[in-house]
């Protein structure tokens, strides 16, 4: 006769695996209490024994706390929404299990050790994109050993065996290491607002990570890694120690072994040793003065191609070869600077047909007639001072504008010498929101050179003076060698 048991085949566990457990076990599918139970052929008292037993065990393992599957329920969990057992598909039977994050389980004996390496991973990646300078870490080993103590033994209702277990734990001296590393400006430091926005732009910026490498919500339940963002971003500390917690779960790790055993689903043991590590890790920033100096220069650099090529010059040794590289980028730069301006005399007004007699020209055959007048030692001598291409265009209208001709537009974005346009200043302002917010997500400068291109004066007008001139691309050939 075949029986369901009632009122005791309780549902263990049966989620949807929309939330992760943090202790997880697969057991033998014969302790499933759900499963039809023969109780015919006079063997009915020993196969509600059996039940009654399996019912115990799982109740016992609920109670702690730890989600109970079954060998049946494993195939659910294999490739599913990212579950990993120890790095692999498939877990194993009788094994306790704890999970660190996003699905990733680890056994009692490996969990210490992956936790360890996930948190020194995640505060490296905080501490880089805070402004870290280096980083000190010296490394305990705590060596547990829980030892049973054999007087104490008992036996359950079922019986199974019980006792008391003495702990003991040793800290043995670890490796040592520094890490340096160089100034990128951290962005997601220097430009965020507030602490909302540092780890809004954390999670962004980290998102498309893979789990192991990052997990936002790991980060997120780490009160001790969310301390550490807080104290960096608003009290600007320079100097940081940060040691890591060792989660104690060795009672429950034992409590379930002496489970098991009592089922003969593990063996007799009268001492265990986990080992873990203890890591202290004492961290040097940079300055907010020496950040903001190198995410402007680090934005100057990609705004204008000019930076390289005085890069070029300042690490040649000899500045009389050098110097080649800069007279090259202003006679090309002279060809994409362009002004609009009206004629001096009636006579050359009438010769125009521009009734208003506007003319846009270039500055490159005023520079050519310039460098003809004063001579390519004087050139030569102003071709050093040079740091930006602003500041040759500003020499461009100081020198190649006639005293007598009346400037109408010169080619400069709109308030291109305010101070607020500087480096990282700009990054501040509503209408570079775009390109700032590229930087905190992607750590990508480069795409300064699009929203700070010149706009195309050319367009729209109706009189314009021939010229034969390179095109714009044409003269970005040579700066692209560098």
């Amino acid at each position: 006769m075949q029986t369901q048991i009632a009122n005791q085949s309780v549902e263990f566990f049966e989620d949807d695996c929309s939330s992760y457990s943090k202790y997880l076990i697969f057991l033998p599918n014969r302790f499933c209490v759900n499963d039809t139970i023969d109780v015919g052929c006079g063997c009915k008292k020993s196969k509600k024994k059996a039940l009654s037993k399996s019912i115990y065990l799982v109740e016992t393992l609920s109670d702690k706390g730890i989600s109970v599957k079954f060998t049946r329920d494993i195939k659910q969990y294999v490739g599913r929404r990212g579950y990993s057992f120890d790095d692999g598909l498939s877990p194993k039977l009788n094994t306790l299990y704890i999970h660190l994050f996003d699905g990733d389980y680890y056994s009692d004996d490996l969990y210490p050790r992956k936790k360890s390496e996930r948190e020194r991973e995640i505060l490296f990646l905080l501490a880089i994109k805070l402004g870290v300078k280096s980083i000190f870490y010296e490394t305990k080993i705590i060596e547990t050993t829980v030892t049973r103590v054999g007087a104490s033994i008992s036996i359950d209702q079922y019986g199974g065996v019980s006792g008391k277990y003495s702990k003991t734990s040793t800290e043995i001296k670890g490796q040592t290491g520094t890490e340096t590393y160089s100034n990128r400006g951290a962005p997601i430091y220097v430009l965020s607002d507030n602490l909302g926005q540092v780890e809004e732009n954390i999670r962004q910026r980290f998102g498309k990570l893979n789990s192991k490498t990052f997990c936002f919500d790991f980060y997120k339940d780490n009160h001790k890694l969310r301390l550490f963002v807080y104290k960096r971003f608003n009290f600007k500390i320079e100097h940081y120690e940060y040691t890591t917690s060792v989660e104690d779960n060795m009672e429950i790790l034992f409590d379930v072994k002496t489970q098991l055993m009592n089922f003969g689903l593990g063996m007799n043991f009268d001492k265990q040793t986990i080992f873990a590590e203890k890591v202290t890790y004492k961290m040097d920033f940079f300055s907010d003065k020496e950040l903001r100096l190198c995410l402007s220069n680090n934005v100057r650099i990609n705004e204008d191609p000019f930076s390289t090529i005085r890069e070029v010059y300042d690490n040649e040794g000899d500045k009389d070869i050098g110097i080649y590289h800069i007279t090259e980028y202003v006679r090309k730069y002279s060809k994409s600077c362009y002004l609009t301006y009206t004629l001096p005399t009636p006579q050359q007004e009438r010769n125009n047909k521009n009734k208003k007699g506007e003319i846009t020209d270039n500055y490159r055959k005023r520079l050519e007639g310039w460098i003809k007048d004063k001579g390519m030692g004087e050139f030569k001598k102003e071709c050093h001072n040079f740091t930006s291409s602003y500041q040759i265009r500003t020499w461009f209208k100081r020198e190649l504008i006639l005293p007598n001709e009346n400037i109408i537009e010169n080619d400069e974005d709109e308030n291109d010498s305010d101070i607020e346009n500087y480096g990282f200043l700009k990054l501040k302002k509503s209408n570079y929101k775009k390109y700032r917010d590229d930087i905190l997500q992607t750590g990508n400068y480069q795409s300064l050179q699009e929203s700070g291109k010149r706009k195309n004066r050319m367009k729209g007008r109706k009189v314009v003076i021939p010229i034969n001139h390179r095109t714009d691309d044409e003269d970005s050939d040579y700066l692209d060698n560098y």
